[in-house]
């Protein structure tokens, strides 16, 4: 066992603050890693070294032990965690300024490594998991089906169980916000149910939930929605079918993501069910550079720029049932106006805005625009 500089430092930036004294710690080859003497850090201390070494319970080094080299005169104990010595801990000063405060640095200091030690192991026992858990869901799975049960029992989760896979996304403006979200984000669903197994998976936050009732998730996804709007952030949610093959837990996995990847085209915060897709499955299956020549196809005539302004319009027009008035409104432009560039449109493309089978074909231009885009 080791003890980190990262903590060492630490531990003597508080200890020293709390009593106004200066501290060392050394490793168990005598090294000193943190100090609050600066040029001492990286150098032999050879009373620790002798402390380690024959076990000490404490040392004192008087001005007439300066032949121990790297010592200053001062009070030096070991480390102790489980009955081993690990390193020393030194206080800088003459004995009688330094012995009241020799047990409490040691203790102290034994104290907060320990403290140090049980958050290693929490994060390290909480990393295990979610390789667990990134290996259960969302990677084909090859184990037997009584390893990955047992596997499961292991962090207290029974695999067995019917659940929701359920992929979130997160747009956010102020990119430095995002950590201090996603903590509020999984706070927030551990909150609804401790039993929630959270994980990341490459740029997407994962939720298996144990949670079945649609009006349930839905009032949860949505306060998640509401509480990211004062971060003026967009959350995309899909969500899987019920998960009855657990073994095959990675398929329903496939399933959340594509429903996420059709939500996030959207472009607005929202929540999209797998089973409530119907066409955009057979979007999803078109590569996306076929997509790209049937967009370039029928805006050949336009720029990127005006490309992007045209859809934009029609994707108002149509959000608004086709209706001039409401989509207008919205468009911040003349009724008139908006007659104009539709009519321009259909000048252009030779296709009716207006036409139901045209407006059939610019609808899924729209979604392919946006799903490349997004």
């Amino acid at each position: 066992m080791e003890i980190s500089k990262t903590d060492a430092v630490e531990i003597v930036k508080e200890i020293s603050n709390l009593l106004h004294k200066k501290l060392n710690i050394m490793n168990n080859e005598g090294i000193i890693i943190a100090s609050s003497d600066p040029s001492r850090i990286n150098t032999f201390h050879e009373g620790a070294y002798k402390i380690i070494n024959e076990k000490l319970i404490e040392l004192e080094i008087q001005e007439n032990d300066y032949d121990l080299k790297g010592s200053y005169i001062g009070l030096n104990f070991p480390i102790e965690i489980n009955n081993e010595i690990i390193g020393v801990v030194g206080i800088t000063g003459n004995s009688d300024e330094t012995r009241a405060f020799g047990n409490i640095v040691k203790k102290m200091t034994e104290i907060l490594i320990e403290g140090k030690i049980r958050e290693e192991n929490y994060r390290n026992k909480e990393k295990v998991r979610e390789y667990f858990l990134i290996d259960w869901v969302s990677t084909n799975n090859t184990l037997f089906n009584s390893q990955l049960i047992q596997r499961g029992l292991e962090f207290n989760i029974d695999v067995q169980k019917q659940r929701r896979i359920v992929c979130m996304d997160i747009s956010i403006i102020e990119k430095d916000k995002i950590l201090m979200l996603e903590k509020r984000i999984k706070n927030k669903l551990l909150s609804y149910d401790s039993s929630n197994l959270i994980f990341r998976e490459s740029n997407s936050i994962v939720l298996v939930t144990q949670e079945l009732n649609r009006e349930k998730i839905n009032t949860q996804l949505n306060s998640i929605i509401n509480l990211s709007k004062k971060d003026n952030a967009k959350v995309f949610f899909g969500i899987s079918k019920i998960v009855t093959e657990y073994y095959n837990i990675h398929n329903y996995f496939e399933n959340a993501k594509h429903a996420l990847i059709i939500q996030k085209s959207k472009n607005v915060s929202g929540i999209l069910y797998y089973s409530d897709l119907n066409i955009e499955l057979i979007y999803e299956q078109i590569p996306t550079l076929t997509k790209n020549q049937i967009i370039n196809k029928i805006f050949s005539n336009y720029d990127e720029t005006e490309k992007g302004r045209i859809i934009n319009i029609l994707t108002i027009y149509y959000e608004n049932n086709c209706s001039i008035k409401n989509a207008s409104n919205l468009l911040n432009m003349h009724p008139n106006t908006l007659q104009y560039h539709l009519n321009k449109i259909k000048n252009i493309t030779n296709l009716d805005p207006r036409n139901i089978k045209d407006s059939m074909l610019f609808q899924l231009c729209i979604d392919f625009y946006n799903q490349i885009k997004n």
